[in-house]
């Protein structure tokens, strides 16, 4: 199985709520100084990455 789904070509890691709880408790406990972004899919952001290759 891949790690990424494709939703409008856009890839999307293939995991739970439970998680991605469990990734960015992780990230808030190692408390480093370097960015962890979590990115919500909205409908808005797919349409912007169909003409913005830099969105994906």
């Amino acid at each position: 199985m891949e790690n990424y789904s494709q939703i409008m070509g856009i890839p999307v890691p293939k995991i739970t709520m439970n998680e991605t709880v469990d990734l960015i408790d992780q990230v808030i406990t190692k408390n480093k100084a370097e960015l962890f972004h979590v990115v919500t899919l909205n409908p808005e952001i797919s349409m912007s990455c169909q003409h913005d290759s830099e969105c994906k």
